[in-house]
This record gives structure tokens, sequence and C-alpha cells, in this order.
């Protein structure tokens, strides 16, 4: 067993969290005095709890939502497989009034789905040679032993000639190097005049290189890193790189890459659907927080990401956005949640809401009303599932949409119409959380059903959220931005940093040649995309 399996086996050994069900029966033994032999360990933990807690509160400063995990276990979405699916018909309500169970659920399954349900996820092993695609190859050739001579060992064989080993080996650097040229001087002992020689070509014309812009932005916006922990690290390692210095070339590079970041800007306003969604962000000058709005963009089959900052929310954003957009195109489909700020004039753009946002609102309540959330989390994950059956038949989008109406909308539909159902029927308190719950699909629905009206429409605002955890990770790392203009400056080089990685590019080498001819990039910016800007290298 290695060292970081023991260390895992040893954690999850370690690891306790309350279980009410069975508190509540220890509970129940302990005022009965029929104490079990099993419950001693089970008291033991409890105790150990009780200690790691009261050591807590005492000599550390908690957040309640640390303490919730410590006490229930990281909360997490997702669902453990169950080994029966519920009915088909549910029981209605009887007479002593017995709380009904969930609608009926559709039991058709595609033999495509069924295999990908059972497929197993793939596992991790060693990646092979050929990802490393920056690496530097060094050819190592054989020099006594050649193709066609004959084998050493038998004396009867010829070699040949076979695909060479790759042996990788790695090597650690600071983020920025440096490089140290002394140049000899002479100076005339008459007239003064001093000769120097000549720098290498490869020392080039600028004491910064635009590799070393392309690194620190890259630490900087694309991990996290702040500028003075990595001024940090560059002086432990003898090349001191101030945090002032890192500044002024990143706003440098921004400057460079302002007119290819405006185009993008352009093919977003072009594009056939768009993610939004908003998380705050602390501005110094502002004295209050701001809203980070966060864009994906399909355009045709290319994605674009962007991120906008200021003091309005994400609608009247893509409002501004789109007043770019070539008057001849249809309104594009916009997936958000159901926050009154992500909303805009319905003209414009083509509404859908997330079903993810309509599935958390049992999600969480699940535990205390499991007869109704329970079959509603059962339809969604249906839903789901059909969604990856649509994967598996490779269908395009014409017959995904006559799959997910054929399938998941009468699906949907049983389910809405059994929930009001319990409605009118007083089964479901409209004030409780449940009530709420159901309120919120009912007053959404046409939004939450998108996907079965729309071609391509997809079923939940994933994209975006996976998207703002870029920035949520700098506003962890970094907590906030000193002014707007460095917000402006921090959003337009994260856009540039997703687009190239949904593009397939390497952002480092990207901003690099961005950086390398950002004077020719400024007469046609269109030319210097993420998905193009290789054929421009090579024309």
């Amino acid at each position: 067993m290695s060292t970081r399996d023991a260390k895992t086996k040893g954690s999850q050994a370690t690891e306790f969290h309350v279980n009410e069900q069975e508190l509540q029966v220890l509970s129940e033994r302990v005022a009965e005095r029929k104490i079990e032999e099993k419950d001693w360990e089970i008291l033991h933990r409890y105790l150990l709890l009780f200690l790691k807690l009261s050591q807590v509160f005492q000599y550390s400063r908690i957040r309640m939502r640390k303490v919730v995990r410590m006490l229930f276990g990281k909360r997490t979405e997702k669902e453990k497989k169950k080994e029966k699916d519920p009915p088909d018909n549910p029981p209605q309500a009887g007479a002593g009034g017995e709380t009904p169970t969930g609608p009926g659920k559709d039991s058709r399954l595609d033999s495509a789905g069924e295999a990908q349900d059972q497929k197993k996820r793939k596992g991790h092993g060693r990646r092979p040679a050929s990802d490393y695609q920056n690496a530097e190859t060094i050819v190592c050739p054989i020099c006594q032993n050649k193709a066609g001579d004959l084998c050493p060992a038998c004396g009867k064989g010829r070699l040949r000639q076979v695909p060479a080993e790759v042996i990788v080996r790695f090597k650690g650097n600071p983020p920025i190097t440096a490089e140290k040229y002394a140049r000899e001087r002479v100076r005339c002992d008459t007239c003064g005049q001093i000769y120097k020689a000549e720098l290498p070509e490869k020392a080039g014309e600028e004491k910064y290189d635009a590799s070393a812009k392309a690194s620190i932005v890259m630490c900087k916006y694309g991990l996290g890193v702040p500028f003075y922990r990595l001024g940090m690290q560059q002086e432990q390692q003898l090349i001191p790189l101030p945090p002032g210095t890192q500044w002024e070339l990143v706003e440098e590079t921004a400057d460079s890459l302002l007119p290819v970041y405006l185009d993008l800007e352009r093919q977003a306003a072009r594009a056939d659907l768009l993610f939004i969604d908003d998380t705050p962000h602390l501005v110094l000058e502002a004295k209050k927080k701001l809203h980070m709005t966060g864009v994906v963009a399909r355009v045709g089959e290319r994605w674009v990401t962007l991120y906008l900052t200021g003091p309005d929310q994400a609608g009247k954003k893509i409002s501004v956005l789109l007043e770019a957009r070539p008057p001849g195109l249809p309104p594009p489909l916009q997936m958000s949640d159901a926050l009154a700020g992500n909303q805009q004039d319905s003209i414009l753009v083509l509404v859908l809401l997330c079903l993810v946002h309509a599935r958390r609102q049992f999600f969480e309540i699940k535990e205390f009303y499991p007869e109704v959330c329970e079959p509603v989390l059962e339809a969604i994950r249906q839903v789901y599932k059909h969604e990856r059956e649509i994967q598996g038949l490779q269908l395009d989008a014409a017959a995904r949409l006559l799959y997910h109406q054929q399938n998941s909308q009468t699906l949907l539909e049983k389910m809405k119409a059994w929930l009001l159902s319990q409605m009118d029927q007083r089964l479901i308190e409209p004030n409780s959380p449940l009530g709420k719950a159901v309120k919120y699909v009912k007053n959404h629905w046409d939004g939450l059903m998108g996907f079965c009206r729309h071609e391509r429409a997809p079923l939940d605002n994933n994209p975006v959220e996976r998207a703002l955890k870029l920035p949520i990770q700098n506003r962890k790392n970094s907590y906030f931005f000193k002014t707007s203009h460095g917000a402006d400056v921090g959003c337009l080089l994260m856009s540039m940093i997703k687009t190239a990685s949904q593009a397939g590019v390497s952002p480092f080498d990207y901003l690099r040649t961005l950086v390398q001819h950002r004077s020719a990039l400024r007469q046609n910016p269109g030319l210097w995309l993420p998905w193009n800007y290789q054929a421009q290298l090579q024309a």
C-alpha cells in the first residue's frame, strides 16, 4: 500500500459525522438502561466528537458553515443510486389522511442509456508521454549498434529499427526566470569611446520577455496566486520580482490584448445561446461589493467566455452586450436562474431557466418531506438520463428535441400535475418550504421547459457555474480589487484565459503569442482569436 493510500484510508477511518437516526436509537436505549455491547463504541465516538468541538470553540474562531460540515459531513447534491425504482402508480390519499407518494414515471429505457449507466468510470493511471506536448524532445542516438548490423548477442539476426522509447524527466524552475548577459567592453584611453559586445539574438530587445508576462498573468488570474505571494516566491529563489512590477507588466499585457478581447465581445453578441450568472466581488474604490458576471456564449460550434464587472446585474450587462448584435439575427437563447436581476426584455432573448435550481428547491428539504420530494427528484433524474441516452445515440438537434418531447415532457407534465393536485387537496401547506418549492416550479414552468421547445436548448446553467470558479478562486486568494480599473484588467485577462482553454489551446502559449505580435493584431484582431491564431502564424 502506498503512503497516499494509507493516508486516505486513515482519514476515512477517523472521520465521523452525526447520524441522527443512530443517535435517536441510542438515546432511547440509554433512557431505558438497555445499553448493548456495540453501543459503547458509538458512545466513545460521540464523546470524542464532543471533545473536538469543545476544543474548537474554546481555542479557535470558526464559521458556522465549518461546524455544520464537521457534524454532518460535506454538503453535496449527488444522490446514491437506488437498488429499486419507486412503483409506477402512486397510492392515492386515503380517507385516513395518509400522505400520498409520487407520480408515476415512464419506465421505458433505451439500450444505449442502460449500457452507459452500467459502464464503470475509467480509472486513473499513468499519463502517456504524448500528453507532454510542450516538453523539449532530446533525441538520443545509438552510437554502437545501427540498424542493419548483426546482432551482438546471437550473431545471426539483423537489427531492425523500432519506435523509440520515450523517458520523461521533470525539472523545477521559478515561475519567472532570468538570464544575465555580461557584455565585454573596451574604452579608448584617449577619446573615451566605449565599444560593447553584441548581444545574442535570443536576448531580445525587451527587458521582460513575452513569456515572463504570460507567466505572471497565468499565476495571478489563471491560478489565483496574489502578486505579493508570487513576489515572495521569486525573492526566495533569488530572482526578485516586486508586486508593483508585476502589476505594471500585467497592465501592459492587458493593453496589448484589448483589441482581441473587444472582438470576443463582438463574437459573443452574435451568439445563439448565452449562459449568464453573477457572483459578488469587492472593489475597494467603490466601497461595496459589485457584480462579477460570467457569460458563456455559444457561437456556432465555438465557445466564448466573458467576465464583466460593475454595479449592474447580469440582465442589464447582457442588454448592453447585445446592442452590438447584427439586426438580422434571431433572438438568442438565454439560460440563467430565476433571479429578477438575470431577466431582461423578452424581445431580445428567449428565456430558459435552470432545471438544477428547481431541483435544489426540493433537494434541500427532502429530509423533511421525503414522500413528496423523492418522486420529484426521481423525475428530474430521469430527464438527465434521457439526455445521456441522447448523447449515446448521437442524435442531432431536431431528433434530440423530439426525444425530449416524447419522453421528458410527458414525465415532467405528470410531475407538475401531481404537485398541483396536492396543493389543491390541501395536502401541502402553501407557506411551508415545500409549498414555496412547488410555487417556484409553477411560476417558472415555461422557462424550465424551454429544452422541450427549442432545439439545442440546455437543461441547466452548469457551464457558467463552472466558469465562475475562476473569479471565485481569485476572490478567495486576493479578496478584492483595489480599483475598478484593476477589476476590468482582471476580467479581460480571465476572459482570454478561459476562452483559450475552451478552444483547446494552451492559454500560456496563446497569451505569449499575442504579446509577441501585439503590433500585428491591432490591425486585424479577428485573425488572432484562440481558434485561428495558429493559422495566422503559419501564413
